[in-house]
């Protein structure tokens, strides 16, 4: 059935409020909002989107998520047979984008870009580096801690540099600083309790891998084709300073600069390849995704996440140029088309 409206729904830092059954201090909450769109992102999505739909003579409908309930009640109110609903937001347990996603599916309205099975199995940092290897996918050496206890241990790539903790079911940098790299286990699991502590989750303890980080955007467009591109990552600070790795907006300000990675026959450009292949093949990429990995030409490159439901960064402007589109509009315009077609 072709659909003639999508609504699309942002949850930005400003409209962003917790849960009142969630405990967080001040501190914590203007935190947290660091890690979601601004409303200019979501206005520029919103353009980009519009100015190709109006060429299908579809409508957009943009639904800001101010709190779960009246999220609810717009898109009850909005939603039909032929509209389709696109919930974009970088954010994770805390915000109110995921609970609405699982909401969404109960009633069986047509969505883009969720699947809450995938997400819950992708949020968990390790767990996707146990199913990453597995299936070939080259991966760090991998501990999961919770609190000073350890829980699991991976055996992986072993760098000899030092460790990199983060925590196992966050995302947008949340939790990771310049100290998240250490030289000892002793001062990861340290890092570890810290993050225990305040935040109530569990620590991924990882082997550093020395290198660059580099961004895959993935979509699926016509025909069921996954096209993706791979991204060179450099992360300037607030000081104008280059940074080994991306850390929180706190600290970086998440500036990233992206060079896209055009020598096909390159190990980061196959590594990227093969990675995004067998996710594919295993359903964990669903309509679109951001996967990241790290690594160099010396010691090789390696998964690091699966981002199921990123929020829409430069990558995906760098992956439509690269693939042929007009816009990063006109690209997904024509992603959510094939996947209502697909689906209903």
């Amino acid at each position: 059935m072709k659909i003639k409206k999508i609504i699309l729904a942002t949850e930005s830092q400003h409209s962003w409020a917790p849960s009142k059954y969630l405990d967080l201090s001040d501190t914590q909450v203007n935190e947290l909002k660091q890690y979601l769109p601004t409303p200019q992102q979501s206005i520029e999505l919103l353009h980009n989107l519009g100015v190709a739909a109006s060429k299908s003579g579809i409508d957009i409908e943009h639904i800001v998520i101010n709190d779960i309930t009246s999220a609810m009640d717009k898109i009850r109110l909005s939603s039909n047979n032929d509209s389709c609903v696109w919930i974009v937001s970088d954010g994770r347990i805390f915000h109110n984008s995921g609970p609405l996603c699982a909401w969404l599916k109960q009633l069986d309205i047509k969505t883009y870009g969720i699947d809450t099975t995938i997400q819950s199995l992708t949020d968990n940092k390790y767990l996707m580096s146990v199913i990453a290897q597995k299936h070939g996918i080259k991966v760090p050496e991998s501990r999961l801690y919770r609190g000073k206890d350890e829980v699991a241990v991976l055996d992986g790539f072993s760098s000899n540099e030092g460790y990199f903790v983060k925590p196992n079911t966050l995302g947008s940098q949340i939790g990771i600083s310049r100290a998240s790299k250490v030289n000892s286990l002793k001062e990861a699991v340290s890092l570890s309790e810290a993050l225990h502590e305040a935040y109530g989750v569990e620590a991924i303890i990882q082997s550093y891998i020395a290198g660059k980080d580099y961004r895959i955007p993935v979509i699926e467009s016509k025909d069921q084709v996954v096209n993706f591109s791979c991204c060179e990552v450099s992360v300037i600070n607030k000081s104008g300073e280059e940074q080994d790795f991306s850390t929180n907006r706190i600290e970086c300000d998440r500036r990233w600069s992206l060079n896209t990675v055009t020598d096909k026959s390159s190990e980061a450009f196959s590594s990227a390849a093969h990675a995004v292949n067998q996710l594919y093949k295993l359903g964990l990429i669903a309509d679109y995704s951001g996967v990241d990995m790290r690594g160099s030409d010396e010691t090789g490159y390696f998964f690091l996440e699966n981002n199921v439901k990123p929020f829409v960064d430069q990558s995906f402007k760098l992956l439509a140029r690269s693939i042929g589109y007009d816009s990063m509009g006109a690209m997904f315009l024509e992603s959510i088309q094939r996947d209502n077609n697909r689906l209903y």
